[in-house]
């Protein structure tokens, strides 16, 4: 039977439209702690939407309309080690400005949101590799019932670092979900998220030192592929995902 929820529009990623890794982690709670959660149009805010078993997992809908769909499954990549604090925290210098920032107020990487609002989680890169880093410490906002991280928002904190990775800077804004990325006054380049795969291995306290990274897995084509994982503050692995994006040059 399905339930109706309402994603309030504190969650959001372009304006008007929920943050694609909280949404999936929305779905993915439905399921276990490793799941596949493929988005099919932009999620709306502030409006109820339906949320239920499907043939073969968990569909969120608004009425007719499918909006994602889960099912379980495990992430297929090779994780990197964790950085020193230090390094990570170098790494987060070279996030964007919020300036040239498209959606400031994203709810993962808006350097708008305030402390405890937003994760404020600001990748960058990390030396001469091809990972992005960056120191996280999650507030007491992001709390379950036992002090620990919500795992949704663990969802929310694999997401728009794996951008920055794949655009690597030399596509700057970008946007996850649905985007559109300057890289001059007249070429635009949009982006659609397509699926997110993650498995949540262990439990973040609140206030832990984490650190987020991301790095490019394949950029071939209009099929872009980024890792990212979550580390606590020993470098234990606790979470990782991959995520599928799409190139879409005919979107106006």
């Amino acid at each position: 039977m399905a339930e109706t929820v309402v994603i309030d529009p504190r969650f959001n990623g372009p304006p008007g439209a929920g943050n694609g890794g909280y949404v999936c982690g929305l779905v993915a709670a439905r399921i276990g702690a490793a799941a596949e959660v493929t988005l099919r149009r932009p999620v709306p805010l502030g409006e109820p939407l339906d949320i239920g078993t499907a043939e073969d997992g968990v569909a969120l809908r608004q009425g007719d309309a499918l909006i994602a769909e889960g099912r379980p499954a495990n992430p297929n990549i090779a994780v990197p080690a964790a950085l020193d604090t230090e390094a990570a925290e170098r790494a987060a210098e070279g996030f964007c400005s919020a300036a040239d920032h498209p959606v400031s107020t994203c709810f993962v990487c808006g350097p708008d949101r305030a402390d405890g609002d937003g994760l404020r989680i600001f990748a960058g890169p990390a030396g001469e590799g091809e990972i992005y880093a960056a120191p996280w410490r999650p507030a007491e906002s992001l709390s379950d019932s036992a002090g620990h991280v919500d795992p949704v928002y663990l969802w929310a904190a694999l997401d728009c670092p794996g951008s920055f990775a794949l655009m690597d800077g030399r596509v700057r804004p970008y946007l996850l979900g649905r985007m559109t990325a300057r890289i001059s006054d007249r070429v635009r380049v949009p982006y659609l998220l397509g699926r997110m795969t993650a498995r949540i291995s262990d439990r973040v306290r609140v206030g832990e030192r984490c650190q987020v990274l991301a790095w490019p897995v394949d950029r071939s084509g209009r099929k872009q592929v980024a890792g990212t994982a979550v580390y606590g503050e020993d470098g234990r692995l606790c979470a990782a995902a991959q995520a599928i994006w799409f190139e879409v040059p005919s979107f106006a």
